[in-house]
């Protein structure tokens, strides 16, 4: 054990978990836990030219050209929604004002949904439809 940090839990490669110092906690997030969030976000879009473009710190997904969500390191998500949509949305329990940095707004039809909402399928179907809407001016 000498020479090795003990105040590090290890973390396999690949794998979740935690890494813990005095006085901090960070949460390691599996690098394929975002690949899956955006392969479920792909799998549910109609057909159409889609591709991932990183922004904002995420991997956005375009449709058509149109940036449509952004899955973010924690597993949120960044939604484009429509300004006409955007109160009532943004007033749902596991949606946010999304933030370019701390106290920036982003303004209105960008709001960030908690990454524990989008675990659900039909959540998730939920805000890509509300995406998909502000996409084709529905």
């Amino acid at each position: 054990m000498g020479g090795e940090d003990r105040g590090r839990l290890p973390v396999p490669a690949g794998a979740a978990g935690l890494h813990v110092r005095p006085g901090e906690l960070t949460i390691v997030v599996e690098p394929d836990a975002r690949r899956e969030l955006l392969d479920r976000i792909e799998r549910r879009l109609p057909e159409g030219a889609v591709r991932e473009v990183a922004m904002f710190g995420a991997i956005a997904v375009m449709f058509e050209e149109a940036m449509l969500v952004a899955a973010q390191k924690d597993l949120g998500l960044l939604v484009r929604v429509a300004v006409d949509d955007d109160a009532a949305l943004v007033a749902r329990p596991e949606a946010a004002r999304a933030e370019m940095g701390a106290g920036r707004s982003m303004g209105e039809g960008w709001i960030r949904v908690d990454g524990d909402a989008v675990r659900d399928d039909g959540m998730l179907e939920f805000w890509l439809e509300q995406a998909l809407r502000r996409r084709d001016g529905r």
